[in-house]
């Protein structure tokens, strides 16, 4: 989906994937880590606050700033892949 809207939005355009986690954190960890590794997105945010926040970031023209868990899941992520 994300190499698709590239393809069709305007260069420039940021692209947010917001993956809201269930109840099962062990599921959640494995699914997050297997979408990190697979959608090459600008943001990615686990809850609605976050998505917000990176959403202001990107109207004010701040650097987008993920939170603390989405950073963990990046790098957990990135050491599983390798």
């Amino acid at each position: 989906m994300v190499r698709r809207l590239r393809r069709i939005l305007p260069d420039g355009t940021l692209i947010l994937v917001a993956y809201w986690e269930r109840d099962d954190e062990d599921e959640d960890a494995e699914s997050r880590r297997k979408l990190l590794d697979v959608v090459h997105a600008d943001a990615y945010a686990s809850t609605l606050h976050e998505a917000v926040g990176l959403c202001e970031d990107a109207a004010m023209g701040r650097p987008l700033t993920p939170s603390d868990d989405t950073v963990q899941s990046q790098n957990a992520a990135a050491a599983a892949a390798t």
